[in-house]
C-alpha cells in the first residue's frame, strides 16, 4: 500500500490471495464494482499481475477527497454471493482485511494577526467557510477567527488578536454545515485536529513563505464549469428567479440574502446537491419536493412553518431551519441521512420525532420552548448539541461520543468541552458549525 495519497491522484495497490482461482466472465468487473468497500474513493481499474492467473492483482484507486481512504475486502462466507472470490473447490479466498492510505495534511503557518493554511492541490472556491469554522489555540488559549479568505491553494484565516513570537499555535478544522472547504473535484474536506503551525512571526523573511505563495498562486478557481452558482445578497425578487441564466444540471446554487418568496423557478434543477435560501422570505416549500438529490439545504432565517415537503428528500446530510417558525419536526423523521440539523429559535416543544435520527451528529435546538429533551439520549451519534432552555435535563451521559454540549440559548458559552478540541464561537444568529 501507499504511504498517502493527494486527494485527487489514482493510487495502486498489490492484492495477494493464498491460491489461484478460476477464471470467470466478468471477475474483473467483479473486482471492480462488487468486492471491495471503499470509503472516500472508488475502485478504478483492476489488472492482474500475470496473465489468465488470478492470484495476484493490482487494484487502482482514486481518491474523491483530501481524506483518509479506507479499503475493505469483506470475507467470504457464500461463494455464490455477489462479490465473492472462492477456489475451485468452493473454498473461500478473502479473508476480511482493511487498509488506510492517508491523506496528505495541510501545512500552517502563523505570522502575527494572519494563520495561512496550504495545501499540495488546488481548493473550490465556491464558497468559504467561516472564523467559526476554525479554531485557533495559541499556548492553550482559543483565539477567535474573524475573517476568512480563500486562494487558489491556501486559505488565511485572520486572527481577533496577533500572535506573538515564540507562542505555540494549534489549529482545528471543525467543518462548516453548507460551506466547507472543498477540493477542485467539489469533495469536502473532513475535520481535522491539532495542526501544529509554525510560528514566523517576527523572523526575518517570515512573510514570504506560505502567505507569499498563497499571493503568487493567485485567487481561486472559480465556478468555470458552470456546475455552482452563486447569487447572494442581490436583493432578487420572484421575477428575477425566473430569468437567472444557470444550466439545467446546476449542482450548487446560493441565493441567500435576497427577498424571494416563490421558488417554483427551482422545480426544474432536479441535479442540485447544494442549496442556501438563507435570509429570504420563503413560506412555501412544495417547489422543492422534487429536488430529491439534494444534500445540503439551507432554509434559515424566513417564515416557514411547514416542513412537510422535506419529508420527500430522502438524501439530505444537512438542513438548518434556524430563525423560522417551525412547530412540528415530524417531516424529518425519515430524513436517515441527515447528520446536521439546525432548528435554533423556532417554537418546537415535541423533539420525540427526532429520536430516530441515528446518523446525526450536530443538532441546534437553542430558543425553542422544549418540554422535554429525553428524546435527545437516542441519538448516540451527536459530536455537538446546543440545548434551549427546557423543563428537566437531557440525557447527555448517554452521549457517549459527545464532545461539544452548548448552554441553553447562549451563543458560544460551553457547559461541557473536550479539553482536546475546545468549544468554538458562532456569530450572532447562525447555527453551530
Amino acid at each position: 500500500m501507499p504511504a498517502d495519497h493527494d486527494g485527487e491522484t489514482l493510487f495502486r495497490f498489490e492484492l495477494r490471495f493464498s491460491a489461484d482461482f478460476p477464471h470467470t466472465a466478468g471477475l474483473r468487473n467483479v473486482l471492480l464494482d462488487e468486492a471491495f468497500r471503499v470509503t472516500n474513493g472508488e475502485v478504478r481499474e483492476a489488472s492482474r499481475a500475470t496473465p489468465e492467473e488470478n492470484r495476484i492483482w493490482t487494484v487502482g484507486v482514486r481518491p474523491d477527497a483530501r481524506e483518509d481512504v479506507t479499503i475493505e475486502l469483506p470475507a467470504t462466507t457464500d461463494c455464490s454471493a455477489a462479490g465473492a472470490v472462492c477456489a475451485k473447490d468452493g473454498r473461500p479466498l478473502s479473508n476480511s482485511v482493511t487498509a488506510t492510505v492517508a491523506a496528505q495534511p495541510a501545512s500552517a503557518q502563523a505570522n502575527g494577526p494572519l494563520l495561512t493554511l496550504a495545501w499540495p492541490t488546488p481548493r473550490d472556491g465556491f464558497a468559504a467557510p467561516d472564523g467559526p469554522d476554525f479554531a485557533v489555540r495559541v499556548d492553550g488559549d482559543l483565539r477567535a477567527v474573524t475573517a476568512v479568505s480563500l486562494w487558489r491553494r491556501s486559505a488565511v484565516l485572520a486572527l481577533a488578536e496577533p500572535v506573538r513570537p515564540g507562542q505555540e499555535v494549534l489549529v482545528d478544522y471543525v467543518g462548516s454545515a453548507m460551506h466547507p472547504l472543498r477540493d477542485v473535484f467539489g469533495a469536502r474536506e473532513a475535520a481535522w485536529s491539532d495542526l501544529a503551525a509554525v510560528n514566523v512571526t517576527g523572523l526575518p523573511g517570515g512573510e514570504d513563505d506560505l502567505l507569499a505563495q498563497a499571493q503568487r498562486d493567485g485567487a481561486w478557481p472559480s465556478a468555470a464549469d458552470g456546475m455552482s452558482a452563486s447569487f447572494t445578497g442581490l436583493e432578487l425578487r420572484d421575477a428575477d428567479l425566473a430569468g437567472l441564466a444557470v444550466r439545467p444540471d446546476l449542482r450548487r446554487l446560493d441565493l441567500s440574502g435576497n427577498a424571494l418568496s416563490d421558488l417554483s423557478a427551482l422545480a426544474g434543477l432536479r441535479d442540485l446537491r447544494s442549496l442556501d435560501l438563507s435570509g429570504n422570505a420563503l413560506s412555501d416549500l412544495s417547489p422543492l419536493a422534487g429536488l430529491t438529490e439534494l444534500r445540503l439545504l439551507d432554509l434559515s432565517d424566513n417564515r416557514i412553518s411547514d416542513l412537510w415537503p422535506v419529508d420527500e428528500l430522502p438524501h439530505l446530510e444537512v438542513l438548518l431551519l434556524d430563525g423560522n417558525r417551525v412547530a412540528d419536526v415530524g417531516a424529518v423523521t425519515h430524513l436517515h441521512r441527515l447528520e446536521s440539523l439546525g432548528l435554533s429559535g423556532n417554537r418546537i416543544a415535541d423533539v420525540a420525532p427526532l429520536a430516530d435520527l441515528r446518523s446525526l451528529r450536530r443538532l441546534d435546538l437553542g430558543g425553542n420552548p422544549v418540554s422535554d429533551l429525553s428524546p435527545v439520549g437516542d441519538l448516540q451519534s451527536l459530536v455537538l448539541l446546543r440545548l434551549p432552555a427546557a423543563q428537566g435535563e437531557a440525557p447527555t451521559e448517554r452521549l457517549v461520543r459527545l464532545r461539544w454540549l452548548l448552554a441553553p440559548d447562549a451563543l458560544g458559552a460551553c457547559l461541557s468541552c473536550a479539553v482536546e478540541t475546545p468549544v468554538w464561537s458562532t456569530r450572532p444568529g447562525a447555527a453551530p458549525p
